[in-house]
């Protein structure tokens, strides 16, 4: 099951990145440059290879400036649109809420701090062969990349939060979901984490375990790992510029 132009996939990108001090002051996370390139730019290419064409923008804290840099380029062959939650903080929740009309009916998910390396084919052929609303995609991660908050015992997730001593995987910040589960959600104003817990009560949420770890910069652990990543990779060019 391929990934094609009836898929789409929405970024969180409204974050203010308070873990990261003096270097989301005047910019938001999704702008801070590798190589000369705003971390942004590398997410477009990887979706771009992926085969996505349909891109979802939640903007919010320092939103104009993303959008500002995405007039200065032309982006061939994407579907960009923007969701700006605006001046009151929604949370991930609220700001996916906000943008309901412009959401497809299962849209794929990624935080905009995160370089995911995953299958999204075999992602998408997962979550339509359980016919669940949630899917999410974990690492075990041990501890390791960040503290772990995902427990899963006999093949269901029991627990989700950095609190639980017995997790053992980490959300990946990749997720396929089904737009009727925000339906029911009444507050304007919330975490995308209640929506997951919920879910979990419910015992509705699917889960994917990926074996190849992902990048972030949402700490300055994870700016040096993704720039080593970068540089190694020679990404300096763009393919989508034109």
């Amino acid at each position: 099951m391929k990934i094609d132009n009836k898929d789409q996939i929405v970024i969180l990108a409204g974050g203010i990145g308070k873990r990261l001090g003096n270097l989301t002051k005047k910019k938001p996370k999704s702008l801070l440059t590798f190589h000369k390139k705003p971390f942004i730019f590398y997410q477009m290419d990887l979706l771009k290879k992926k085969g996505f064409k349909n891109i979802l923008i939640l903007i919010g804290h320092q939103g104009q400036q993303i959008k500002k840099t995405f007039k200065n380029y032309n982006f061939s062959n994407l579907n960009i649109k923007f969701s700006n939650e605006g001046n009151k903080r929604l949370g991930t929740g609220g700001a996916l809420k906000k943008a309901k009309k412009k959401l497809f009916d299962n849209f794929f998910l990624i935080y905009g701090d995160t370089y995911p390396q995953i299958n999204f084919d075999q992602l998408k052929k997962n979550h339509f062969k359980k016919k669940l609303p949630y899917t999410m995609v974990v690492y075990k991660n041990m501890n390791k990349l960040d503290k772990s908050n995902v427990f899963i015992k006999k093949g269901k997730v029991i627990n989700y939060s950095k609190l639980s001593k017995k997790a053992q995987h980490i959300d990946y910040g990749v997720s396929l979901i089904k737009k009727d589960i925000l339906k029911n959600i009444k507050k304007n104003s919330f975490d995308l984490g209640i929506v997951t817990k919920l879910i979990i009560s419910s015992n509705m949420l699917n889960y994917l375990i990926e074996k190849k770890r992902f990048y972030e910069i949402g700490s300055l652990k994870g700016i040096n790992q993704f720039n080593k990543f970068v540089k190694k990779k020679n990404e300096k060019n763009s393919i989508i510029f034109e």
